[in-house]
């Protein structure tokens, strides 16, 4: 009635076995070991962010800095010798958002939350040695969008927003603690898309602006109305288990616009409360002396809100200020420069790169600011003496104003730079070259970058123009002493030459080209001044690898230039996508004629290492060795130790194996053992 039930085919036998079995390799060469930790860089490229809520403005004995965010770290950077300083981290989690206390002692960083971890808030102090001197937790599965400071630096808000599978923001809620007791005071939810949040700087008042209109948010007990800050901070630095606890009391601000406002103060004349149009919308707030907040709108509108009481509605008056806005900011004194009133300087960033200084009172332009960015000015803080102002542009470029006029040039710029970066390498040290001189080489998708490192900074030396519309998207990335190789989407594979001016002067174009996206490159080894030609891998999507012998020509001393490139070996397409390559060239046999080269190539599943044989004018392939992954793995990462003439391979389950020239495994280790629910993804590099 049945067929009869056939046997499951037999395991794979000879080179074909899996290196998962652990007939490859001997029990006491494979182990496992602890996963490391993590390292702090030596240097950081402008880790400025595209947000106002991510830099602060600070100052030493040295002058004035910035702090900004990269990563899981904060950063310091100098004004005057832009050396960069890590004040925190780098943490294990990302940061989300920073706020400095008005005093400029502390530092608010907030902590996003991962891997079952709750975020939290962390504050840094600068008179101790920028040590963590305290931490509040916000809870799993929330982050943190928007701190603020307020009552002298004796309480901290931070907007929290819970994370959801939907597409849209998810609720948030303002949360409010008591500095330095770290005490949760209140809670309450405000809506969603918050735009900003701003704090008092001597009462116990918040501000939210968003969607929803304006609010302001005062602490109060829940059998009183309100408190001063200074009972408040008495209350929370008493609080106990049968203490009174706090909550936020939110009052709406009835927004209403002139219809025809021009330059100067407009009162109310149509309410734009719940039918405010949607492209008008409030996007940045600040606070003010004697209870005043003020107020911008998308369209470029900004308003003077004037606080009584709670009960009290308050009074807007707008101006309008001809420009988008993006940014506000407020002090009582600026760049050596007084108030003529109690109300102090506002300051606000405008569309186009322009930063106007008005009097806060009557709402007059007094200085306009410009730098030599044209893009939108996106994000402003005063440093806490005073006596300087920073301003983001929206294309990543600083400037610092230490001076006031009617119209002021930036006495500091900080240049915007290329971003996206998609690849990076080192350089190799050459013999000739000094210790401390180190190069690094980035790519985005149309530029390549030369960096030199050096006194903890990075600095610019040289770039190439935008590719041309016939070269495509820069794909793979390969440094050599003398040569830089990059590969493009549309298959081509270019030569840049550094020379000793340390420019990037593009070469003579390759001889072929792959049929499809350029997907890795490898360099063989090669010493400075040497007459043995170098020999460059590519590997492509459409399934073939080709290897290259570039001829040096020498002219003036110390100075060489690429003269000609050939094609040596290309191979047949193999059945997958090549994603990574290296090359091992062994030392020529005496008399022998060739060369012998290995070739290794892998794919996802297979690791391929060809035997080549270097002849003038071809080359031939001697042997193959095929290796399959490990079982429930692929690869990810190949590279070459020229000076121990060894293999190095990487597998998506943390695994590394070392392999000699042949192929043989010789040593396996495994980061983090079989308990660590993470993958490697490649690629993998040699240090230099």
């Amino acid at each position: 009635m049945y067929p009869p039930r056939r046997r499951s085919p037999s395991p794979l036998q000879g080179r074909h076995l899996r290196l998962g079995a652990r007939e490859e390799i001997a029990p006491e060469h494979s182990r496992d070991v602890l996963s490391p930790g993590t390292v702090a860089p030596l240097a950081s490229l402008q880790p400025q962010a595209v947000s106002s809520r991510r830099f602060a403005a600070a100052s030493n004995q040295h002058g004035p800095t910035f702090l900004s965010i990269s990563g899981g770290s904060l950063l310091e950077t100098a004004q005057d010798t832009r050396l960069q300083e890590f004040r925190l981290g780098p943490r294990p989690r990302p940061l989300t958002c920073l706020a400095a206390s008005p005093c400029g002692d502390f530092w608010a960083v907030a902590e996003a939350c991962s891997a079952g971890r709750p975020s939290q808030v962390l504050v840094v102090g600068r008179k101790k040695g920028h040590e963590i001197e305290g931490q509040m937790h916000v809870g799993p599965r929330r982050v943190v969008r928007q701190m603020a400071w307020a009552a002298s630096s004796g309480l901290l808000a931070a907007v929290v927003e819970t994370e959801t599978d939907q597409a849209g923001a998810g609720e948030q809620q303002l949360v409010v603690w008591s500095w330095p007791q770290c005490e949760r005071l209140a809670a309450t939810t405000c809506g969603r898309n918050t735009k900003d949040l701003a704090g008092a700087p001597e009462a116990a008042g918040f501000l939210t602006v968003g969607p929803c209109g304006a609010k302001i948010w005062t602490i109060a007990k829940q059998d009183a109305r309100a408190t001063s800050p200074r009972a408040v901070r008495r209350e929370a630095a008493a609080l106990s288990t049968n203490a009174p606890m706090y909550r936020l009391v939110g009052a709406s601000i009835p927004l209403s616009v002139g219809a025809n406002a021009g330059d100067g103060m407009r009162s109310a004349s149509t309410t734009i409360g719940k039918r405010r149009q949607s492209e008008d919308a409030l996007t940045a707030a600040t606070c003010g002396a004697a209870k005043t907040f003020f107020l911008a709108t998308r369209q470029g509108r900004l308003g003077l809100c004037t606080v009584f009481s709670v009960e009290v509605p308050q009074r807007v008056e707008w101006r309008n200020m001809g420009r988008k806005v993006f940014s506000l900011s407020w002090s009582q004194s600026l760049c050596g420069r007084q108030s003529q009133n109690s109300l102090g300087f506002l300051i606000c960033a405008l569309a186009s790169g322009v930063v106007e200084v008005l009097d806060a009172h009557t709402m007059r332009t007094l200085y306009s600011l410009s730098s030599t960015s044209r893009a939108d000015a996106i994000g402003l803080s005063i440093s806490p003496d005073k006596k300087g102002l920073w301003a983001l542009y929206a294309d990543r470029s600083m400037a610092y104003f230490a001076s006031l006029a009617v119209s002021q040039a930036a006495d500091w710029n900080l240049t915007s730079l290329a971003g996206d970066f998609r690849h990076a390498q080192s350089l190799p040290l050459s013999e000739s070259s000094l210790a401390d001189t180190k190069r690094v080489i980035t790519a985005s998708p149309w530029k390549m970058h030369l960096w030199r490192l050096g006194q903890g900074k990075l600095s610019l030396e040289a770039q190439t123009e935008s590719a041309s519309l016939g070269f495509g998207e820069i794909t793979a990335l390969a440094t050599s002493i003398k040569l830089v190789a990059c590969g493009h989407s549309s298959g081509m594979v270019r030569l840049m030459l550094i020379a000793s001016s340390g420019q990037l002067a593009p070469q003579e174009p390759m001889p072929e080209k792959h049929s499809g996206e350029v997907c890795a490159l490898s360099f063989g080894a090669w010493k400075a001044g040497s007459v043995q030609p170098l020999l460059l891998t590519s590997v492509s999507l459409d399934r073939t690898a080709m290897v290259f012998s570039i001829e040096f020509a020498v002219g003036l001393p110390q100075e060489v230039h690429a003269s000609r490139a050939t094609l040596l070996y290309r191979t047949q397409p193999h059945p997958l996508p090549l994603l990574r390559a290296a090359l091992l060239v062994v030392p020529a046999v005496m008399n022998a004629g060739y060369e012998v080269v290995r070739l290794a190539v892998c794919t996802a599943e297979q690791f391929v290492l060809r035997e080549l044989e270097l002849k003038d004018p071809g080359s031939i392939e001697r042997r193959a060795c095929t290796r399959q992954a490990p079982r429930f793995a692929s690869w990810v990462g190949v590279c070459a130790h020229p000076a121990r003439m060894l293999f190095f391979t990487a597998c998506s389950d943390r695994r590394v194996l070392k392999l000699d020239q042949t192929g043989r495994p010789l040593e396996e280790v495994r980061f983090g053992g079989t308990a660590l629910h993470m993958e490697l993804t490649g690629p993998m590099q040699l240090s230099h």
